[in-house]
């Protein structure tokens, strides 16, 4: 299958072939955004056409006036692919809409936009971002998520020391082992699996409870279930950096030896040979004392160009 698109200023198209498609993806939730009659008429859910009843398509129109045409004001967020916007729907529910403009010749825009939908159109998880929807007018594609109250952890948790003071190490916790288990989801859970490739403190994102939501999957990669080790390029920005754990402004409040713990799981994940590092289930198991993290040796750690193999475990072996 093919899907045309086109510019409406220059009248050109280009197409969309079956390699960005191929991923465990609702054809009717894909092929529904694209329809055109759906720019102006109101939205819909896609329950009974074999998708979820939660997932709808939503009309250009809608999508402006919650947003009050897009306003600075609601601007909560921008990113290399678009920018991301508050929005309140007819029925008071609040909203994050992020708005990408395609580029007819690099396709920048529409590949991040497929990838999304491929990601997250037919996965729930606690700790993923739901996606709500999709909108196709013009060159602009939209996309439609929960609205995080507490916006990201960049932006909640990486700011002043003023911001940093009012999370308890208890709360710290809760977000990395939240973020964890998110990823052990995507590595080992979910088929086909996931690898998000641009995990960063602006796109861990905090509901109203402080719940971590990993988000943004514009550059994630869908695998098979023969790999156990994956190479795939860092492709994120190299900005984000390992944060250090025990933070000055808890003034010794936190648990050492947890705080220890902790540190030398972030130490083993990032180790130069990367077949040494263990996938996102150990992880998950070491950072809550089901297994000893103390037993396994730590090697030099790989310069962040490096880091570039991704573990996750065959489902042949598990």
């Amino acid at each position: 299958m093919r899907i045309q698109i086109s510019n409406p200023k220059t009248h050109k198209t280009k197409h969309i072939s079956n390699k960005y498609m191929k991923f465990s993806l609702s054809c009717s939730k894909f092929i529904r955004c694209f329809s055109p009659s759906d720019a102006l008429t109101p939205n819909r859910s896609l329950d009974g056409e074999g998708g979820d009843e939660d997932f709808r398509v939503f009309a250009y129109n809608e999508l402006k006036a919650a947003s009050q045409s897009f306003h600075p004001s609601n601007k909560i967020g921008e990113g290399g692919f678009g920018s991301v916007y508050k929005g309140r729907l007819r029925d008071g529910t609040f909203v994050a809409i992020k708005v990408l403009a395609v580029e007819l010749e690099s396709m920048r825009g529409e590949r991040e936009f497929i990838s999304e939908l491929a990601a997250l159109s037919n996965i729930k998880h606690e700790n993923l971002v739901k996606l709500r929807g999709c909108c196709v007018y013009g060159a602009e594609r939209f996309l439609v998520y929960d609205h995080m109250e507490n916006n990201s952890l960049s932006h909640t948790f990486l700011g002043r020391v003023q911001t940093r003071v009012k999370f308890s190490w208890a709360q710290r916790r809760d977000v990395s082992l939240g973020v964890a288990r998110g990823l052990t989801y995507l590595h080992e859970e979910v088929k086909p699996r996931i690898i998000h490739r641009d995990i960063k403190a602006s796109n861990i994102l905090l509901d109203q409870h402080f719940t971590p939501k990993v988000a943004d999957f514009g550059l994630a990669k869908l695998f098979g279930d023969d790999d156990s080790y994956v190479s795939t390029r860092v492709a994120g920005t190299l900005a984000n950096t390992l944060a250090v754990l025990v933070d000055p402004v808890l003034n010794g409040n936190f648990p050492a030896e947890e705080a220890v713990r902790f540190l030398k799981v972030g130490l083993l994940c990032v180790q130069e040979t990367a077949k040494k590092r263990p996938a996102m289930s150990e992880v998950l198991k070491m950072l809550t004392d089901e297994t000893d993290s103390s037993n396994f040796e730590i090697l030099q750690p790989g310069p962040i160009p490096d880091l570039m193999d991704v573990k996750i475990r065959s489902r042949r072996h598990s």
